[in-house]
């Protein structure tokens, strides 16, 4: 909860450090971005992996777009 701080479940997955967060509109799904190079796709009511996006190397950023059909993940390649 953000107003206490108080930590009410986990979402495990990730084998890095998380880079970045976003929730869709209706905050029924969540993207992470983490170190281990992949974007994951979650549901956001009960902490379920629905879909991982492998990268190459580490995805700093993600967001949803279009309405939340798309989805952005940047990555530290230049």
């Amino acid at each position: 909860y953000t107003h206490n701080g108080e930590r009410v479940g986990t979402f495990d997955g990730h084998m890095g450090a998380v880079n970045a967060l976003a929730v869709n509109q209706d905050t029924t799904r969540l993207l992470s971005a983490a170190s281990d190079s992949c974007c994951i796709l979650w549901g956001a009511q009960d902490g379920k992996e629905l879909f991982r996006f492998p990268h190459e190397v580490a995805v700093k950023y993600v967001d949803f777009a279009r309405g939340d059909q798309l989805s952005l993940h940047v990555t530290g390649m230049m």
